[in-house]
């Protein structure tokens, strides 16, 4: 049974070499988040890196739209502050 993440700080701020398929199929995260910034150069949310998590089933959260992004979790549960910019099937 592959080894599964409910939250994945995606790698890299999103570049399109960013959180491959098959890493994504092995960790399959319920939520991920991108730190990034718009117009930085070398830290462009990439489209096809949102989709790849989009498309394995995780909501995505970046710092492009939403400065802070906050997880408060008890240990058992969590609950992520912010609002996704990539739901699944939406």
């Amino acid at each position: 049974m592959p080894d599964q993440a409910e939250i994945l700080k995606a790698g890299d701020h999103g570049s399109s070499t960013s959180s491959s398929e098959a890493f994504l199929q092995e960790v399959s995260p319920q939520v991920s988040i991108i730190m990034n910034r718009t117009g930085s150069g070398d830290q462009m949310l990439h489209p096809d890196a949102v989709k790849r998590l989009a498309e394995a089933g995780s909501s995505v959260y970046t710092t492009e739209s939403t400065a802070n992004i906050h997880v408060k979790t008890d240990g058992k549960t969590f609950h992520v502050y912010g609002t996704p910019d990539y739901i699944p099937g939406e």
